[in-house]
């Protein structure tokens, strides 16, 4: 029950909002609440994995975080197993009625809105936006035409496409999930007594190499799903004209979509608790770390986003989430400590920066080679047809 609550519930919501907003809205709300529930839903799985931490005794635990759906649940197993505590009771009946709704609503919503849905959503093609401003945040990242072109088609893409949009804030829900879970680890592991310091210490120093193993994957994953097969016609007859501006124009986007807001948000918190000597040899090595991800990721990147076929269940879902897993748990935080510990020591700091940057550049170098030569993938299938510029 506890793991058909979240499910249905996110089923039922949708479909409630489909039947009581206007296409127009629903279309921008759907993404959100998307994200947002990614983030809830992840948070309360792996927050269940030590809900027995959250609190000295079960009774604290029933009292304190009466509000939390996991609590719910482990009310109700503990109701099942014959506990007669009124606590347990309450919270275990909240758990059953709770489950039965999401269950009902989750139907209900799903005869009532198919055809409304297939009507509104499918068939209908999306409006244009409107006309906003000439210039763009992209326009200013490059002055070469074809660059400023592909970047405005990965822009216009990302707002346009519903199915991107909704991938991305996925991603970026389960990465709050994945972040906010650790926040809560480590209030579990100083007992609820970690102060307000203690933890924005941690945040600046854990959080953004752990965004950056999140983020910079998700923005691959939502690079590799195409827009329109049947448009990647024009990107084949001309790609012999501007491959090498189109990878750069690539790259630039990663950055600013995928890195530079992780360290637009953590640079005013790391000055404002580290200082300014601190926190920016602090930012530095974690902005090195970031890029470096950034190479090791699309090191044998070929494509051109959203333009190339996908061909989805290549792997295993459990080797994906595996790889990931062993990321964040086994990767991320040895890498955290380590640009903690030599940001403080400005001696050792210019050795690990040199390290870094030199890893970062002899990446960056073996992902370049051969830009402008070799022909771009469009077609997952090897067998396909090859490319129409050779």
């Amino acid at each position: 029950m506890a793991c058909y609550f979240p499910m249905f519930a996110m089923v039922g919501l949708q479909g409630a909002l489909l039947n009581l907003l206007p296409r127009k809205w629903f279309a921008r709300i759907a993404p959100l609440l998307l994200g947002a529930l990614s983030c809830g839903l992840l948070l309360g799985v792996l927050g269940s994995f030590h809900i027995e931490a959250w609190a000295p005794d079960g009774a604290t635990l029933l009292a304190k975080f009466a509000w939390a759906p996991p609590v719910w649940f482990a009310a109700l197993e503990q109701m099942l197993r014959g506990s007669h505590s009124p606590a347990s009771i309450e919270l275990g009946r909240r758990a059953l009625t709770s489950g039965g709704i999401a269950g009902c609503l989750a139907a209900v919503s799903y005869f009532v809105s198919y055809r409304r849905f297939r009507r509104l959503l499918v068939e209908s093609p999306e409006t244009a936006p409107r006309r906003g401003a000439r210039w763009s945040v992209l326009e200013l990242l490059s002055s070469d035409p074809r660059q400023a072109a592909i970047l405005q088609f990965l822009g216009k893409t990302m707002a346009r496409s519903r199915t991107h949009r909704m991938v991305l804030l996925a991603y970026a829900g389960a990465a709050a999930g994945i972040l906010l879970n650790s926040l809560l680890l480590q209030e579990t592991a100083a007992r609820w007594r970690a102060g307000k310091e203690y933890l924005l210490n941690f945040m600046v120093y854990f959080w953004p190499v752990l965004a950056s193993m999140i983020l910079i994957p998700g923005l691959r994953h939502a690079f590799r799903l195409p827009a329109d097969l049947r448009a990647n016609w024009l990107f084949r007859i001309t790609e012999s004209q501007g491959r090498a501006q189109w990878m750069a124009a690539v790259e630039r986007a990663i950055v600013l979509f995928a890195i530079v807001p992780i360290y637009a948000l953590d640079a005013p918190v790391a000055i404002a608790t580290r200082g300014w000597g601190l926190g920016l040899r602090l930012l530095t090595l974690q902005a090195l770390l970031s890029m470096t991800i950034f190479e090791g990721m699309f090191h044998s990147w070929q494509q051109l986003p959203f333009a190339c076929s996908y061909a989805p269940g290549e792997r295993a879902v459990t080797t994906i989430l595996g790889k990931y897993m062993g990321a964040i748990f086994f990767v991320a935080p040895p890498l955290a400590v380590l640009t903690a510990v030599y940001s403080q020591i400005p001696a050792m700091f210019a050795v690990v920066a040199a390290a870094f940057t030199a890893a970062w550049l002899r990446m960056r170098y073996l992902r370049r080679q051969g830009w402008g030569e070799a022909p771009l993938i469009y077609e997952d299938d090897p067998l396909a047809l090859l490319s129409l510029t050779k």
